[in-house]
């Protein structure tokens, strides 16, 4: 099959819209920009005590998705989805270096999820998603 950007053929897919500027810009206003903006003004209210072990440091935990693997994007589509999550991975990487010592960095991915975003065709409910994520991060 052809490739079509305004997703008129994509293999037996369903087509996809045509992705705008400004689908764009929101989905990286609130994926990406949000997540930083939040870390950028209150990471330091964390607070570490001095001498703070670094198993007990603050945990600044991000819910990405699998979506945003570059590796892992075998489907294609959801561009501006896709690539907010894909922006967020690269800045919570950057953010782990740069509070090394000072807050634990950890990104979420809640799995697939039994919502109105999957069309509730998900394999876990809200509420198992949400009891693994407070494990993963209790673990770190």
């Amino acid at each position: 099959p052809g490739m079509s950007f305004d997703g008129t053929s994509r293999g037996g897919r369903p087509p996809q819209p045509v992705v705008t500027k400004d689908d764009m810009m929101s989905s990286f206003l609130i994926n990406s920009v949000g997540p930083l903006m939040v870390a950028q003004n209150f990471v330091r209210l964390l607070g570490r005590s001095p001498g703070t072990p670094e198993k007990d440091l603050p945990v600044y935990s991000i819910l990405t998705s699998k979506v945003g693997s570059i590796y892992d994007n075998t489907s294609g589509g959801t561009y501006a989805y896709r690539s907010s999550k894909s922006a967020l991975n690269n800045i919570c990487k950057s953010l782990s270096v740069d509070l090394a010592g000072e807050a634990s960095v950890v990104l979420l991915h809640p799995g697939f999820v039994k919502t109105d975003m999957t069309g509730g065709k998900g394999l876990i409910d809200a509420t198992e998603s949400v009891e693994g994520m407070l494990r993963a991060i209790e673990a770190t």
